[in-house]
């Protein structure tokens, strides 16, 4: 008998056909991953959906780098279980490329020995994805995606060893200026600025992500149409910062979906580059909502952030620098949070916001050049949360949580 074939279901049938039928049994029971060998296409050395399959050599860099380039559109390059060493950044320009390694913990692209590029990976054509595999030690960020569409990481790791350092690269993740965005199942510890960056992005979906050693755990900036959910982002300084600035060539990030997200414990001291905007979030920040509108926080449940759970803030320029650009608006409005699970934030607070905090912050700022409705941010928590108005604008010193009463928009789900 061969597996999966037996009886009256292999009677008259060529070895061909019975070699087909055995590979469909194999998919069938072992479609998300066999221990032992990977499944082979009958006849070939090759693992199903591998157009080429790498193993590492004396000289990865070429053989890598050779191997996307020659590729086929739509074509998935493999890589076997094994350390390939990569002194150059790794660039990807083939639509439709897929490069899938046999799982994080085996499929590992080291760049401890990198001196050229700035990033790792550089992904810069269409449709492409990157998948089961690890980008470790890279002096640079991990993997960046410029100006594409259809850009996908799944169950990727990055990943710095040594925690809190300043040699580590400032983002794992990071797409910029990309429409269609995918980051599923991966793991980012010890970027310098943010382990999942998307800036300057629309229909974006963050889910099923594992956070940590971070300074940011995931960074939406200047983004709009994005949904953020069932991560774990702990133990970074903040856990999800969702941010609009200035003096950048797409404005007015807002409308991004956050729910179902464990934010916790994010309390380690900020290590970011000084200067920098993310170096000013206060260690122990759950959420941080900094000048981007129309925003929906819900159902997550954050707890154990030393300097508070949910954070909105407008831009001030007097902690964040000057900007002279006209079309921005510096202010928080028209977010909606409520129905979160708040527990034991703004104990020990950090930075502004010390010696103590609240579960929900807000600084007081509104623009006065129009009505408190128009712009008014709702606040509607079914648990008992505190609350702490920090101040910072003459005009709104006075408001309580009851100024926030209010029902908000609630936003879509996206499916790039």
């Amino acid at each position: 008998m061969i597996d999966g074939c037996s009886g009256a279901t292999c009677s008259g049938m060529n070895m061909n056909q019975i070699q087909l039928v055995t590979l469909v049994f194999t998919l069938l029971f072992c479609v998300s991953g066999c221990s032992g060998e990977d499944v082979k296409v009958p006849g070939s050395d090759l693992p199903v959906g591998c157009d080429v399959l790498l193993e590492p050599s004396d000289d990865d860099q070429s053989t890598l780098q050779a191997a996307v380039i020659e590729a086929e559109e739509n074509a998935t390059v493999c890589l076997s279980a094994g350390v390939f060493s990569l002194q150059t950044e790794l660039a990807i320009d083939r639509d439709g490329l897929t490069l899938r390694g046999m799982g994080p913990d085996v499929s590992i692209l080291d760049f401890s020995g990198q001196d050229v590029g700035a990033n790792g990976i550089h992904v810069r054509s269409d449709h492409v994805t990157i998948r089961e595999l690890t980008v470790s030690e890279t002096p640079g960020d991990g993997i960046r995606a410029t100006d594409v569409d259809d850009i996908r990481f799944i169950e990727t790791h990055i990943i710095w060893a040594a925690p809190s350092s300043n040699d580590n690269g400032a983002y794992g993740v990071y797409p910029v200026g990309s429409n269609g965005v995918l980051v599923d199942g991966c793991r980012v510890v010890g970027s310098r600025d943010a382990g999942i960056y998307v800036g300057q992005s629309t229909n974006v979906l963050v889910q099923n992500n594992d956070l940590y050693g971070n300074v940011g755990g995931i960074e939406i900036e200047n983004t709009s149409d994005a949904e953020v959910t069932k991560n774990h982002s702990h133990d970074n300084t903040s856990g999800i910062l969702i941010f609009n600035l200035p003096d950048l060539p797409i404005l007015d990030g807002k409308r991004t979906k956050v729910h179902d997200n464990v934010v916790e414990n994010n309390n380690l001291p900020n290590f970011a580059d000084a200067g920098t905007i993310v170096a000013m979030v206060p260690a122990g920040s759950g959420f941080i909502v900094l000048a981007s509108d129309s925003n929906e926080i819900h159902n997550n449940v954050i707890k154990n952030n030393e300097s508070g759970g949910v954070i909105i803030t407008s831009y001030n320029q007097a902690l964040f620098g000057m900007t002279e650009d006209d079309r921005y608006n510096i202010y928080a409005q028209n977010n909606y949070v409520h129905d979160n699970h708040f527990e034991n934030n703004g104990k020990q607070a950090h930075g502004i916001l010390a010696p103590s905090s609240a579960d929900v912050v807000v600084d007081g700022c509104f623009d006065d050049s129009e009505s408190y409705e128009q712009q008014q941010n709702c606040i509607v928590e079914v648990n008992a949360t505190t609350f702490m108005n920090i101040g910072l604008c003459e005009e709104g010193k006075a408001l309580q949580l009851s100024d926030f009463s209010c029902t908000g928009s609630s936003l879509s789900t996206q499916s790039p």
